[in-house]
């Protein structure tokens, strides 16, 4: 059996940084063997070219997370989790959930506005976060639920990142409406092409996340905020990282936009230091 620590997050990763602080050293291992599925996961779409071949991952993905509810995995990722942590409900739902909206959206699924991202993005990653804001508290009944949706913000904020190659494999994580808003085509967030419309674009789209992830943090209780330091943590690293995309939009169509492991560790600092 693979042990847990191979699935453990690289050094200067973003997710290595966010489970710096705030967490068990059992809360890590879960945390981290579950971003692996959904990095594995979500990876498919954009390793592969032929459509029928990503149907067909996914499809197995599907069968796995049934084999893994009956305790029979076959990855390896799936076998440490059942047998490290067994399998209930969440684990189920959240891996069905993921699988069923990267299906969606690899046939070309389109959102047309706000409201069809918003619920796209909460149906499929929405199950993920909240097992993840499970193992980190278990009693999650605080007055404002709002920190329940953090979750979102932190994969469109990735999507936002990672824009030109999940738009180079169709992928389309943006609503039609911010395009037309701007003056631009999905051909354009392709290419790269017309600068002043995309320019227009990504500011708009990463100033609406930077807010939500503002407006999430600042009304969360100081209790949640200690239980879910690693979710906040990791939110306020794509924060800053969009702010850094905000000054030069161009940056998505020539490199990966990242901050520097100096900036990301003193951002976890901070954080853990400020919800103490």
């Amino acid at each position: 059996m693979v042990k847990v620590e191979s699935f453990l997050p690289l050094p200067g990763s973003d997710l290595y940084y966010s489970l710096l602080y705030g967490v068990t050293k059992a809360q890590r291992d879960q945390l981290a063997v579950i971003n692996a599925l959904k990095s594995e996961l979500c990876a498919i779409a954009v390793s592969v070219s032929d459509l029928a071949i990503a149907r067909a991952k996914l499809e197995w993905w599907r069968l796995e997370a049934e084999r893994a509810a009956n305790c029979v995995p076959r990855h390896r990722l799936t076998q440490t989790y059942v047998e490290k942590y067994g399998v209930d409900s969440q684990i189920n739902e959240a891996l069905h959930s993921l699988i069923r909206g990267l299906s969606e959206e690899i046939e070309g699924h389109d959102m047309i506005n706000r409201e069809q991202q918003l619920k796209w993005f909460d149906s499929t990653f929405g199950p993920l976060y909240k097992l993840q804001r499970a193992i980190l508290e278990h009693n999650d009944n605080a007055k404002s639920a709002k920190h329940r949706c953090l979750g979102r913000w932190i994969e469109i904020g990735y999507s936002l990142l990672n824009l030109k190659p999940l738009a180079v494999h169709g992928l389309r994580r943006l609503p039609s409406e911010s395009l037309r808003a701007a003056g631009c085509s999905w051909e354009n967030v392709r290419t790269g092409n017309a600068q002043v419309e995309l320019g227009k674009l990504i500011a708009s789209e990463c100033n609406f996340v930077i807010n939500g992830i503002s407006k999430i943090v600042s009304c969360t209780p100081t209790k949640i905020r200690r239980t879910q330091q690693p979710l906040l943590t990791l939110a306020t690293i794509v924060q800053y990282t969009l702010i850094e995309l905000q000054k030069d939009a161009d940056l998505v169509w020539q490199q990966r936009v990242e901050l520097t492991s100096l900036r990301k560790l003193w951002l976890a600092w901070r954080i853990r230091h400020f919800h103490r």
